[in-house]
């Protein structure tokens, strides 16, 4: 159970590799840059759609909307993009190929959770 478990998570992570290459193809559509953007972050973001807290359903979007997320997009990448999808999946079979660090991302995830606890804080204090 742990080594399938442990696969599914290598396969969704070279999916989500798959899909940063897509996203940044300069051959790549509009709308599919858009997609792969929101998929990715929201694969990256610690927030969910549904919190992580209430019981079943905070589990279930990210065992199944995500994965749901991929699959479309990748469907969509290999109709209207085959190329672009072509040339992702070899980019990410590359060994050192990893996701890449965005500084700028990282900045507005922690900045954003800076806010929320000052504005905690204060409230709690007032």
């Amino acid at each position: 159970m742990i080594e399938t478990l442990r696969r599914w998570a290598r396969a969704l992570k070279a999916q989500l590799l798959v899909a940063w290459f897509i996203a940044k193809h300069p051959d790549t559509p509009r709308q599919l840059k858009l997609w792969w953007g929101f998929t990715l972050a929201y694969a990256l973001s610690p927030i969910d759609l549904i919190p992580d807290f209430i019981p079943i359903l905070g589990l279930l979007d990210d065992l199944v909307l995500l994965p749901a997320m991929l699959w479309l997009g990748l469907r969509w990448s290999a109709q209207s993009a085959p190329k672009v999808l072509a040339a992702a999946k070899n980019a990410a079979a590359v060994p050192s190929a990893q996701l890449p660090i965005s500084r700028i991302g990282t900045a507005l995830v922690v900045g954003g959770w800076l806010i929320v606890v000052a504005f905690v804080y204060f409230w709690w204090a007032a």
